[in-house]
């Protein structure tokens, strides 16, 4: 299994775990921002593979040229669940979220935000839309 690790600085770094000392591989993981398993090319995630951040999220799905590309899935670490399409490592297509709480929504994300109506289905099976022209992202922390 081919492991990088992830930073973040004003641009984006993976260092590859087996082209490391011990004392290096030591040094990243304490100061890395998440741990990247699957497939990887001249360096970068591609292919399938799974990121896990240091704050408890983790991304399951396809990359390309180290940016979330195609289908997958993001966990947050709250215990939401996002599952639909990645463009250039933004959502960008249908997307389904699931909260812990049996609250659900779909709809159509562009370039990472959401467009337009989604359906709202609440805990209770009761549905109804949300138009995020006039409402907050759900998905963003104030």
């Amino acid at each position: 299994m081919n492991i990088l690790y992830f930073y973040t600085t004003p641009v984006k770094i993976w260092i590859e775990e087996q082209k490391v000392s011990i004392f290096k591989r030591i040094f990243w993981k304490l100061l890395s921002d998440g741990k990247y398993k699957g497939g990887i090319k001249n360096g970068l995630p591609h292919g399938q593979g799974k990121l896990y951040y240091v704050h408890g999220g983790k991304y399951d799905g396809n990359w390309n040229d180290g940016e979330r590309n195609g289908v997958g899935s993001y966990t947050y670490s709250d215990g939401r669940i996002s599952f639909g399409k990645y463009n250039n490592g933004k959502k960008n297509g249908k997307m389904s979220i699931k909260c812990p709480n049996g609250d659900s929504y779909e709809g159509t994300f562009k370039n990472g935000n959401p467009s337009g109506k989604f359906s709202f289905t609440n805990a209770l099976g009761i549905k109804s839309e949300i138009d995020f022209k006039r409402f907050k992202n759900p998905l963003k922390r104030s």
